[in-house]
């Protein structure tokens, strides 16, 4: 968080989608972020975020809250992790 990565993350997907799709550009960037770490790191990064946002655009909070857990929850579910292997 400390870095402003997920945010320029965040800021990125808001550009393609425009400022009508906020909720798709967090549901974006949490899919991203959730390659490299796991579901409840990316919720814990994202949920200030989505705070931001909702400051910033002024929908839903809720909705940006369940958007979040859903691209996280998605992309932890059908991206496949390696775990370590027996030798």
């Amino acid at each position: 968080m400390g870095s402003g990565a997920a945010e320029r993350i965040v800021r990125g997907f808001r550009s393609l989608t425009g400022s009508d799709g906020s909720e798709f550009a967090l549901w974006g960037s949490s899919s991203f972020l959730a390659i490299p770490v796991f579901f409840d790191n990316v919720f814990y990064l994202m949920a200030p975020l989505a705070r931001s946002m909702r400051a910033r655009v002024g929908k839903n909070y809720a909705l940006y809250l369940v958007v979040v857990g859903a691209g996280a929850a998605t992309t932890h579910v059908f991206v496949p992790r390696r775990r370590g292997h027996w030798r």
